[in-house]
C-alpha cells in the first residue's frame, strides 16, 4: 500500500479500492480482522486528505464494527486504525462521517467512545472546530451530568464527566496543528481562562495546549526575501505572527492565573505550569509582565 497508494490516484481507483476492503471487514474474514483493519489504516495514512470522500463507506463500515460481537480482541485495533483514519482526513470530516451522539437514555445510539479513537490523532485542524463544536459539548455535559447528579444517577454522571476530560484532552492536538489562532482563539479565551482556573481535572489539558499554540507557531517559518534583498532567509509565517501577537495579548489574562494555580498546585505538578508560563511569558509585552 505505501508503494501504490498516492495522494494523486484518480477518485474512482480509490473508491473502488475502498470497496475491496468494506468487503474485507465483513463475516468472511473475521480471523483476519486485525491485519485487515492495520491495512485500512495504512490505506488512511497513504492518502491523507485525499481518503475522503472516496473511503467515508470504508470508515463507515469501521466504526460499525464497535458494536459487532465478533470484534473481541481485535477493538483495540479498530480504535487504532479510526486513530490513523481521523489523523488523515481531520476531525472536522472525520465527525461529518461519522456522527459524535451521547446519550444516558438510549446506548445504542451512542458513539462517544468515537473520542477514545480521536485522542492523540488530531491533525490539520482548524481552532475555530474545537470551538464551535467541541466548547458547546463539554458545556452541555457539564449541565447535563449536574442535572443527573440531582436525580441521584451518580454513575451516569461519572461517565459524562469522564467524556468532559476527554474532550478537553483534544485540544493540545487543534492548538499543536491551528493556523487560525488570530481568529479563533478570541471566542474561546475566557473558557480556557477558567478551565485553568476551576477545573483541575482537565488543566493539564489547556496548559499543554497554550505551550503547544506557541510552540508550533515559532516552528513555523517560510522562505522571506532577506533584508539587504540580495538573499532569502527563514522568517516566521504571517499565520505564526498573527497567532503570537494574539496569545500575547491575552498574557494579562492567562498570567494571574497560571501564577496562582502554580501556588495552589503540589510541587510535583508545577513543571507542567512553569513551561506554560514561560512560553505565554514570552509573548505577552514586557510592560505587561513587569
Amino acid at each position: 500500500l505505501e508503494a501504490c497508494v498516492r495522494p494523486s490516484m484518480a477518485r474512482e481507483a480509490v473508491a473502488a479500492l475502498a470497496a475491496e476492503w468494506v468487503e474485507a471487514l465483513g463475516p468472511r474474514y473475521v480471523p483476519l480482522r486485525e491485519p485487515i483493519l492495520e491495512g485500512c489504516a495504512t490505506l488512511f495514512r497513504c492518502l491523507g486528505e485525499a481518503a475522503s470522500p472516496a473511503c467515508d463507506q470504508l470508515l463507515q463500515a469501521m466504526a460499525g464494527l464497535y458494536s459487532d460481537v465478533t470484534i473481541g480482541a481485535a477493538r483495540p485495533v479498530l480504535l487504532a486504525s479510526l486513530g490513523h483514519a481521523a489523523k488523515a482526513v481531520g476531525p472536522e470530516r472525520f465527525l461529518a462521517t461519522l456522527p459524535l451522539k451521547i446519550s444516558t437514555e438510549d446506548t445504542s445510539v451512542d458513539t462517544s467512545w468515537l473520542l477514545a479513537a480521536l485522542r492523540n490523532h488530531v491533525a490539520k485542524a482548524p481552532l475555530a472546530h474545537f470551538g464551535s463544536y467541541f466548547i458547546p459539548l463539554t458545556q452541555w455535559l457539564e449541565k447535563r451530568a449536574a442535572e443527573l447528579d440531582a436525580d441521584k444517577r451518580d454513575i451516569e454522571a461519572r461517565n459524562l464527566r469522564n467524556l468532559h476530560e476527554q474532550v478537553w484532552a483534544l485540544l493540545p492536538g487543534y492548538c499543536a496543528s491551528a493556523r487560525d489562532v488570530a481568529d479563533a482563539l478570541p471566542p474561546i479565551a475566557r473558557l480556557m481562562g477558567v478551565a485553568l482556573a476551576e477545573k483541575p481535572e482537565v488543566r493539564s489539558h489547556v496548559l499543554q495546549g497554550l505551550t503547544l499554540l506557541i510552540m508550533s507557531a515559532r516552528s513555523r517559518k517560510e522562505p522571506t526575501p532577506s533584508k539587504d534583498g540580495l538573499g532569502i532567509e527563514m522568517a516566521l509565517a504571517a499565520d505564526a505572527q498573527a497567532a503570537l501577537a494574539t496569545v500575547g495579548r491575552f498574557g494579562k489574562n492567562f498570567l494571574p492565573l497560571l501564577f496562582n494555580v502554580h501556588q495552589a498546585e503540589p510541587t510535583g505538578k508545577r513543571p507542567i505550569i512553569q513551561e506554560a508560563v514561560r512560553a505565554v511569558a514570552s509573548v505577552t509585552p514586557a510592560a505587561t509582565v513587569a
